[in-house]
């Protein structure tokens, strides 16, 4: 959570503990605009997902490179919020999209 990096709630002057631990507890709790927020994300690594495996089965690129778009997003699916995993997914995403650039710039330098 991004508190931890500024020791969060403890900065806070004791006058207006009550106030920040509401607002707090407001801005964090799974519902309203956050809950619609976060799930909208969800659904876009969803979305990634299927646009990296809707190219699996082309001979476009390698078979390993849709599967790692995929398993890429699964993490943040699974562990929303945690930046350890989500780095990881990041990472995976990263390399499954390396051979697709590479083959757009291949077509794209055949073209010209």
């Amino acid at each position: 959570m991004w508190t931890a990096y500024y020791r969060g709630l403890g900065l806070v002057d004791e006058r207006f503990a009550d106030g920040a631990t509401a607002t707090f507890t407001a801005l964090t709790t799974p519902t309203g605009a956050f809950l619609l927020t976060t799930t909208l994300a969800k659904l876009t690594m969803v979305g990634v997902a299927s646009q990296g495996l809707a190219l699996l089965g082309t001979r476009s690129v390698p078979k390993w490179s849709p599967l790692s778009i995929a398993a890429g997003a699964a993490p943040f699916l699974a562990f929303w919020d945690q930046n350890n995993w989500m780095l990881i997914g990041s990472v995976l995403i990263l390399a499954g999209l390396m051979p697709i650039r590479k083959r757009l710039l291949l077509d794209n330098e055949r073209e010209t």
